[in-house]
């Protein structure tokens, strides 16, 4: 594989993207925007960009929309890392794709921490008035949204270890 002259850059839209994500996830649920058109979309997505793992000889135009939507299912090897972090083991890959749904939480916690605290402090309002219900909500069903996200490189990443033709870099 070829390494791009700016990797970071990839990172960086990634990254972006993601956040974008987040924020278009969050917006829906804010205004109780039923999820299951943009889930069944992702899956949609995510499962032709399975096609891409399997052995067929797809012409190149296809392959490259194969590729690009692999986006969907966040994977990481868009991004080549291996470029940017010449040095990176397959153990360190790994455990980063593992710890994502961790990562996740830990946000997701903090920003129901730091939210309810601002309004408890600063506004007054009890658990009960602020966001111990409503947005305690949210922030799990944005938690398991982005579980639903996951799941494919999850697993994926969890079986690779079992597949020999993956070369670990020690």
């Amino acid at each position: 594989m070829v390494c791009p002259d700016n990797p970071w850059i990839l990172i960086a839209v990634f990254l972006i993207l993601m956040i974008c994500g987040i924020g278009f996830v969050y917006f829906l649920a804010k205004y109780n925007i039923n999820l299951v058109l943009t889930t069944l979309g992702m899956d949609y997505f995510q499962v032709l960009a399975l096609f891409t793992q399997s052995r067929v000889p797809w012409p190149p135009v296809l392959e490259d929309i194969l590729h690009i939507l692999s986006a969907f299912n966040l994977n990481i090897e868009i991004t080549a890392p291996e470029c940017t972090v010449p040095d990176l083991s397959y153990i360190s890959k790994w455990l980063f794709i593992m710890m994502l749904p961790v990562a996740g939480l830990v946000c997701l916690t903090l920003v129901y921490l730091s939210v309810s605290g601002y309004e408890w402090c600063f506004k007054g309002k009890t658990r009960t008035e602020s966001w111990y219900g409503q947005h305690l909500n949210r922030c799990i069903s944005m938690f398991l949204v982005g579980g639903y996200i996951l799941y494919l490189i999850l697993s994926r990443t969890s079986f690779d270890v079992l597949n020999c033709q993956v070369s670990l870099r020690y």
